[in-house]
């Protein structure tokens, strides 16, 4: 599935099983924040529970060459616990999305 072997061990499937390839998610959503209702870039993904001493991070990049990360760029959403070990955790960027605005990236740094 072309996923390495610590980042299939961070989303908590199983390496030998392409079926099982987990596929993060981008995606605009509309979301109240303080009462009022925008429209978020969010990114949501499975990660495992158990991974200890290792973590998924989300880092934003408006150029591809230099990446952010940290509580001031995005916002937890939700985490479901599926269960098995994983849960699947959506997060949000913490600005809405506007008219016109730049271009933004997003990818999952696992450490």
């Amino acid at each position: 599935d072309g996923i390495s072997n610590f980042f299939e061990f961070l989303f908590g499937s199983r390496p030998g099983d392409a079926s099982d390839a987990p596929a993060p998610t981008a995606a605009i959503q509309s979301l109240d924040v303080g009462g009022v209702t925008d429209d978020y870039v969010t990114l949501t993904f499975r990660e495992n529970l158990d991974a200890d001493g290792a973590s998924l991070s989300v880092e934003t990049s408006g150029d591809l060459a230099t990446w952010l990360t940290g509580p001031a760029l995005t916002e937890p959403v939700l985490t479901i616990d599926n269960g098995d070990g994983t849960a699947t955790v959506t997060v949000r960027l913490a600005d809405p999305v506007t008219a016109g605005g730049d271009q933004i990236y997003l990818r999952l740094r696992g450490e």
